[in-house]
């Protein structure tokens, strides 16, 4: 039989004004704001061999008597009780459960107890190892991934997504950010200095979200204009991708750091791109 794992994106632990909540309370059927990002891009490092399945809970409840074999489980600090309440769950059901994602990264300590297998930083340097030893029953308590290349990043496994269930695609351009801001952890997680993604790889996978339907997407860079050269060169090619898709353009959001207001030219780049929003 071949090895199978569960990935599971947990709901948060408090109301947040982005939340599924809305749809509930509207009566609508359960939708995510922004697809997920991070257990379609750890599936995507998961071998060909092994059977996948994911759950984003703010579109459908978690299995608990789910029959893989390995249950892996993310989140953020907002996540924190509702992670380790679903791991301790599973471990008692006799699961072996991985713990991953920003929050296990920057306290380790806090989530040890709670799982079988810590998975801290990034994944995609780590995950031939992790899966061979997964696949051999023989794994370590810890793995810690480094920085990666994002020109061998795999595209994420979209296809096992309820896509249809989601108002705005996601995506992620770069990584990293070169500030020190004390209100922030990327620099613990991802470093300050900034990776890209190349432009062929970002188009291809814009692709792939507007061939799924979507005409809004989030780019979930820590800062997308920190690199100006870079950043104009990237909005030049969405700015032209998105003049000549057929069944009408795509409207970005993202992240960035108010001294972009400084560059005219990056922030016309970004209304032409159809950068229409931003988190400051």
């Amino acid at each position: 039989m071949s090895p199978s794992i569960y990935l599971i994106n947990p709901k948060t632990d408090f109301p947040v004004y982005y939340g599924a909540e809305i749809f509930q309370r509207l009566g609508l059927p359960p939708a995510a704001f922004v697809a997920d990002l991070s257990i379609t891009t750890v599936a995507a490092t998961v071998p060909a061999d092994f059977s996948v399945t994911l759950c984003d809970e703010s579109i459908a409840p978690v299995d608990l008597g789910h029959p893989a074999q390995y249950v892996g489980i993310t989140g953020k600090t907002s996540q924190r009780r509702r992670m380790l309440a679903l791991a301790d769950e599973f471990r008692r059901r006799g699961k072996t459960v991985l713990l991953g994602g920003p929050y296990a990264t920057l306290s380790a300590d806090d989530v040890r107890d709670h799982c079988d297998i810590l998975v801290r930083g990034e994944i995609e340097s780590v995950a031939d190892q992790l899966f061979d030893d997964l696949r051999a029953g023989d794994f370590a308590a810890e793995y810690v991934g480094g920085a990666v290349d994002l020109a061998q990043t795999p595209a994420p496994r979209w296809d096992l997504y309820p896509t249809d269930r989601a108002l705005q695609g996601c995506m992620q351009t770069s990584r990293g950010c070169p500030f020190n801001c004390e209100f922030c952890d990327t620099i613990q997680y991802v470093g300050r200095h900034q990776r890209h993604k190349p432009i062929d790889a970002v188009i291809a996978e814009l692709d792939s979200l507007y061939a799924l339907g979507f005409r809004t997407v989030f780019l979930a860079d820590d800062n997308f204009t920190a690199h100006r050269p870079k950043a104009k060169a990237l909005l030049a090619a969405l700015r032209d991708w998105n003049d000549r898709m057929p069944q009408g353009r795509v409207r970005f959001s993202t992240q960035l750091s108010i001294d972009a207001a400084n560059h005219t030219d990056v922030v016309d780049l970004c209304a032409a791109a159809g950068l229409s929003e931003a988190f400051v």
